[in-house]
Protein backbone atom coordinates (compact mmCIF):
# COMPACT_ATOMS: atom_id res chain seq x y z
CA UNK A 1 0.00 0.00 0.00
CA UNK A 2 1.16 3.27 -1.07
CA UNK A 3 0.71 5.90 1.90
CA UNK A 4 1.29 9.95 0.68
CA UNK A 5 0.08 12.16 3.08
CA UNK A 6 0.37 16.01 1.26
CA UNK A 7 0.24 17.81 4.54
CA UNK A 8 1.95 17.43 8.04
CA UNK A 9 0.32 18.68 10.83
CA UNK A 10 2.83 20.08 13.68
CA UNK A 11 1.86 20.50 17.04
CA UNK A 12 3.95 23.82 18.19
CA UNK A 13 3.25 26.13 21.72
CA UNK A 14 2.80 29.13 21.03
CA UNK A 15 5.36 30.48 23.22
CA UNK A 16 7.84 27.72 21.78
CA UNK A 17 8.81 30.29 18.58
CA UNK A 18 11.96 28.66 19.12
CA UNK A 19 11.19 24.65 18.44
CA UNK A 20 9.00 25.99 15.34
CA UNK A 21 11.46 27.88 13.71
CA UNK A 22 13.57 24.60 14.23
CA UNK A 23 11.49 22.09 12.92
CA UNK A 24 10.55 24.33 9.52
CA UNK A 25 13.60 24.42 8.71
CA UNK A 26 14.68 20.22 9.72
CA UNK A 27 11.63 19.79 7.79
CA UNK A 28 12.69 20.75 4.13
CA UNK A 29 15.00 17.27 4.59
CA UNK A 30 11.54 15.45 3.72
CA UNK A 31 9.90 18.23 1.44
CA UNK A 32 13.19 17.45 -0.66
CA UNK A 33 12.00 13.50 -0.80
CA UNK A 34 8.27 13.47 -1.13
CA UNK A 35 5.83 16.78 -2.02
CA UNK A 36 4.72 17.36 1.39
CA UNK A 37 3.65 20.75 3.52
CA UNK A 38 3.61 21.26 7.03
CA UNK A 39 1.29 23.17 8.57
CA UNK A 40 1.18 24.51 11.55
CA UNK A 41 -1.25 23.40 14.68
CA UNK A 42 -1.09 25.81 17.72
CA UNK A 43 -1.09 23.41 21.17
CA UNK A 44 -3.62 23.63 23.62
CA UNK A 45 -1.38 24.83 26.89
CA UNK A 46 -1.98 23.03 30.17
CA UNK A 47 0.72 23.43 32.40
CA UNK A 48 -0.74 21.81 34.86
CA UNK A 49 -1.61 18.41 33.07
CA UNK A 50 0.22 19.15 29.63
CA UNK A 51 -0.89 15.48 28.63
CA UNK A 52 -4.19 16.65 28.51
CA UNK A 53 -3.32 19.56 26.05
CA UNK A 54 -1.55 17.26 23.90
CA UNK A 55 -4.87 15.15 23.78
CA UNK A 56 -7.05 18.25 22.99
CA UNK A 57 -4.40 18.95 20.25
CA UNK A 58 -4.74 15.56 18.56
CA UNK A 59 -8.76 15.83 18.87
CA UNK A 60 -8.37 19.40 16.87
CA UNK A 61 -6.11 17.81 14.10
CA UNK A 62 -8.08 14.46 13.95
CA UNK A 63 -11.63 16.13 13.79
CA UNK A 64 -10.03 18.75 11.04
CA UNK A 65 -9.10 15.17 9.29
CA UNK A 66 -12.48 13.99 9.34
CA UNK A 67 -14.13 17.28 8.06
CA UNK A 68 -11.51 17.08 5.13
CA UNK A 69 -12.23 12.77 5.34
CA UNK A 70 -9.06 12.33 4.99
CA UNK A 71 -7.85 8.29 5.20
CA UNK A 72 -5.12 8.99 6.93
CA UNK A 73 -3.48 12.15 9.36
CA UNK A 74 0.43 12.46 9.79
CA UNK A 75 0.62 14.57 13.23
CA UNK A 76 4.13 15.70 13.80
CA UNK A 77 5.57 17.26 17.65
CA UNK A 78 7.95 20.06 17.01
CA UNK A 79 11.17 18.60 18.57
CA UNK A 80 10.82 15.73 15.36
CA UNK A 81 14.25 15.23 13.57
CA UNK A 82 14.08 13.40 10.40
CA UNK A 83 17.68 11.41 9.89
CA UNK A 84 16.91 9.55 6.66
CA UNK A 85 14.05 11.45 4.26
CA UNK A 86 14.71 8.70 1.73
CA UNK A 87 14.24 5.69 4.18
CA UNK A 88 10.36 7.86 4.95
CA UNK A 89 9.83 7.95 1.56
CA UNK A 90 10.76 4.42 1.07
CA UNK A 91 8.24 3.02 3.64
CA UNK A 92 5.81 5.15 2.78
CA UNK A 93 5.36 3.44 -0.71
CA UNK A 94 5.48 0.62 0.80
CA UNK A 95 3.30 -0.03 3.44
CA UNK A 96 1.32 -2.53 4.50
CA UNK A 97 -2.47 -2.96 3.92
CA UNK A 98 -4.08 -3.17 6.81
CA UNK A 99 -3.05 -0.72 9.96
CA UNK A 100 -4.19 2.12 12.20
CA UNK A 101 -1.28 3.71 13.17
CA UNK A 102 2.12 4.12 11.13
CA UNK A 103 5.08 5.45 13.20
CA UNK A 104 8.57 6.84 12.07
CA UNK A 105 10.29 6.70 15.68
CA UNK A 106 9.55 5.57 19.07
CA UNK A 107 11.21 5.41 22.47
CA UNK A 108 9.79 3.12 23.78
CA UNK A 109 8.46 -0.41 22.16
CA UNK A 110 7.82 -4.26 22.20
CA UNK A 111 8.28 -5.38 19.07
CA UNK A 112 6.28 -8.40 17.59
CA UNK A 113 7.65 -9.11 14.14
CA UNK A 114 9.38 -7.68 11.25
CA UNK A 115 6.93 -7.40 8.20
CA UNK A 116 9.08 -6.05 5.54
CA UNK A 117 12.49 -4.87 5.20
CA UNK A 118 10.89 -1.26 6.02
CA UNK A 119 8.24 -2.02 8.97
CA UNK A 120 7.96 -4.00 12.29
CA UNK A 121 4.68 -4.82 13.51
CA UNK A 122 4.08 -3.63 17.41
CA UNK A 123 2.97 -4.76 20.22
CA UNK A 124 3.57 -1.63 22.51
CA UNK A 125 4.60 1.62 21.98
CA UNK A 126 5.67 4.77 23.17
CA UNK A 127 5.87 8.46 21.35
CA UNK A 128 4.22 10.78 18.83
CA UNK A 129 6.70 12.89 16.44
CA UNK A 130 6.24 11.00 13.89
CA UNK A 131 2.91 9.19 13.37
CA UNK A 132 0.16 8.60 11.05
CA UNK A 133 -3.43 7.96 12.58
CA UNK A 134 -6.02 5.88 10.00
CA UNK A 135 -9.86 6.99 9.43
CA UNK A 136 -10.24 3.85 11.60
CA UNK A 137 -9.76 4.95 14.70
CA UNK A 138 -10.36 8.23 14.07
CA UNK A 139 -13.18 8.11 16.28
CA UNK A 140 -12.00 6.35 19.35
CA UNK A 141 -9.13 8.58 19.20
CA UNK A 142 -11.00 11.78 19.84
CA UNK A 143 -12.51 9.56 23.48
CA UNK A 144 -9.03 9.87 24.79
CA UNK A 145 -8.88 12.47 27.16
CA UNK A 146 -5.05 12.15 28.73
CA UNK A 147 -6.63 12.34 32.19
CA UNK A 148 -5.66 9.06 33.20
CA UNK A 149 -2.13 8.71 30.68
CA UNK A 150 -0.85 10.39 27.93
CA UNK A 151 -2.28 9.81 24.69
CA UNK A 152 0.50 7.43 23.41
CA UNK A 153 0.30 5.22 26.47
CA UNK A 154 -3.59 5.19 25.50
CA UNK A 155 -2.67 3.94 22.27
CA UNK A 156 -0.04 1.53 23.01
CA UNK A 157 -2.10 -0.01 25.52
CA UNK A 158 -5.01 -0.10 22.35
CA UNK A 159 -2.06 -1.75 20.65
CA UNK A 160 -1.49 -4.35 23.03
CA UNK A 161 -4.50 -5.64 23.61
CA UNK A 162 -4.94 -5.95 19.85
CA UNK A 163 -7.60 -3.78 19.08
CA UNK A 164 -5.08 -1.42 17.09
CA UNK A 165 -2.63 -2.33 14.41
CA UNK A 166 0.61 -0.28 14.30
CA UNK A 167 3.91 -0.53 12.53
CA UNK A 168 7.10 1.37 12.81
CA UNK A 169 9.60 2.11 10.14
CA UNK A 170 12.57 0.34 10.80
CA UNK A 171 15.56 0.68 11.41
CA UNK A 172 13.73 4.30 12.54
CA UNK A 173 14.41 6.99 10.69
CA UNK A 174 12.88 9.86 13.08
CA UNK A 175 14.80 11.43 16.30
CA UNK A 176 13.32 13.63 18.27
CA UNK A 177 15.81 16.34 19.26
CA UNK A 178 17.13 17.08 22.76
CA UNK A 179 15.98 20.36 24.49
CA UNK A 180 13.52 21.19 27.54
CA UNK A 181 10.06 19.57 27.30
CA UNK A 182 7.01 21.23 28.07
CA UNK A 183 5.09 18.00 28.48
CA UNK A 184 7.73 16.02 30.45
CA UNK A 185 9.29 19.58 32.17
CA UNK A 186 12.68 19.45 32.32
CA UNK A 187 15.27 18.57 29.62
CA UNK A 188 15.20 15.27 27.87
CA UNK A 189 17.84 13.58 25.48
CA UNK A 190 15.85 10.43 24.27
CA UNK A 191 18.78 9.61 21.64
CA UNK A 192 20.79 8.49 24.80
CA UNK A 193 18.69 5.24 24.60
CA UNK A 194 19.97 2.27 23.07
CA UNK A 195 17.31 2.26 19.81
CA UNK A 196 17.06 1.13 16.06
CA UNK A 197 18.08 3.84 14.69
CA UNK A 198 18.55 3.47 10.94
CA UNK A 199 22.52 4.15 10.55
CA UNK A 200 22.85 7.54 8.86
CA UNK A 201 25.65 10.10 8.63
CA UNK A 202 22.96 12.40 10.12
CA UNK A 203 21.54 10.61 13.55
CA UNK A 204 21.81 12.72 16.37
CA UNK A 205 24.47 11.86 19.15
CA UNK A 206 23.73 11.28 22.21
Amino acid sequence: MKVVPTVAYCMNLDSRTDRWTQVVKDFTRLQAAIPITLERVSAVANPRRPQEGVAETVHKIISKAKQKSLPYVLILEDDLFIIDPLKVKQCLENSPEHWDILSGGVYHYLGDKAWSQDWMKMKDFCSLHFIIIRNTIYDQVLTMTGKSQHLDRLLGAEVKCGKMTMYLMYPMPCQQRPGFSNIRRRSVNDNRRKLPWIQHPDTLQN
